[in-house]
């Protein structure tokens, strides 16, 4: 199958146009967090800063490449059909070989943003929920260490990774365990990611509307997905390893860093969801800030300007309090219903003081996302 090789400069200007896009993102998301909702930037927050600074020190080789005349797209991803200076092509593979240390962390720095993410949206109470996010959180930690150690340890010593005479490291074992081993660890884990918010939301009683935009904000994860598996398969289509065919080097370049800025730019745009709700709130139409009855379980009380997703369960037997702060008391004859929270409240009278016992309602609470 033949796959046609871009061009360095669409290579480059597609990697930092990405780039571009996903600082404005990160800029947005840390503005939203300091100066609109005056909040202390999260974990989640560190993690994407350092994905975006991984994802730039990564691009930043391709330019290198092209500054030494090296990024053709006549060229292989080994450099196996560069004649030019043997120094020049050591320098590149060496600049290429650590390149790929940027690239691995940007990944899974991505996924633990929106790991470090779904640890804010589900609370302690959530405790079985929890202990499978954390699962993951160690699977893909497991799968960044392995991936890393691949890297490191798979030409050893390290000088055969960018070693220019017979010393030099095998193109087969390269492709065969370090690509697709890596590739497979990547892969499974933003399938995993994806898959887990729906495991856990498909058991909550939400109202309609705040269930499409949970649903339709964490499946920006299938994008994310799709880059990955036609990277994969676009770069397995143009390699042969048996007869001795590489995949071009600006075909590779191109698409691993648009799955890796990819990845970055759908890992910050969860947290950039209430930027829709004041939008909708100034320009759009007015939201109905009263109560939606429900004939069966609890009502749910929508609000606009929602900063926070949080889900608390209360089951049967146990007792609930939530007391808010006196600034936060509201007039609307509602209890609980302050700024911070959209809350679901009992349809009987008798459990709307903070205080339930017996048969017990879902409480749920939906916010930033």
């Amino acid at each position: 199958m033949a796959v046609h090789a871009p061009t360095p400069t669409a290579v480059l200007i597609s990697e930092w146009l990405l780039l571009s896009i996903a600082a404005a993102m990160i800029l947005a998301r840390l503005w939203l967090r300091i100066r609109i909702n005056r909040q202390r930037l999260l974990l989640s927050d560190v993690f994407i800063c350092l994905a975006w600074f991984s994802a730039v020190a990564s691009a930043s080789v391709d330019v290198y490449l092209k500054c030494v005349g090296i990024l053709r797209q006549d060229e292989d991803a080994f450099l196996q059909i560069y004649d030019g200076d043997p120094k020049t092509r050591q320098s590149a593979l060496l600049y290429f070989w650590a390149g790929t240390f940027a690239f691995f962390t940007a990944f899974w720095c991505s996924k633990m943003a929106i790991l470090a993410f779904y640890l804010q949206v589900f609370p302690p109470v959530f405790r079985i929920y929890r202990i499978i996010i954390w699962l993951v959180i160690a699977y893909s930690a497991s799968g960044y260490i392995v991936a890393m150690a691949l890297n490191l340890f798979l030409c050893w010593p390290l000088q055969r990774n960018w070693a220019t005479d017979q010393t030099a490291c095998i193109a087969e074992i390269q492709v065969k365990i370090g690509w697709r081993v890596g590739w497979a660890l990547h892969f499974s884990s933003d399938v995993i990611i994806f898959v887990l918010p729906f495991m856990i939301l498909r058991n909550l009683r939400m109202d309609k509307l705040v269930r499409f935009g949970v649903y339709c904000t964490f499946g920006l994860g299938a994008i994310n997905i799709i880059f990955c598996l036609v990277r994969f398969l676009v770069v397995e289509a143009s390699t042969d390893i048996d007869n001795g065919k590489m995949v071009p080097l600006t075909l590779l370049e191109l698409w691993s860093s648009t799955d890796c800025n990819i990845s970055v730019i759908i890992a910050c745009m969860p947290a950039l969801r209430p930027y829709l709700r004041l939008i909708h709130a100034r320009y759009g139409r007015t939201i109905s800030s009263g109560p939606t009855s429900s004939p069966r379980g609890p009502r749910i009380v929508p609000r606009a300007h929602l900063d926070t997703l949080e889900l608390y369960t209360v089951t049967r037997g146990v007792d609930w309090e939530r007391e808010l702060p006196a600034d936060q008391a509201n007039t609307s004859g509602e209890p609980g219903m302050s700024d911070d929270a959209t809350n679901v409240i009992s349809n009987n009278p008798g459990e709307r003081q903070g205080k339930h016992t017996g048969s017990q309602v879902r409480l749920v609470q939906v916010g930033e996302l």
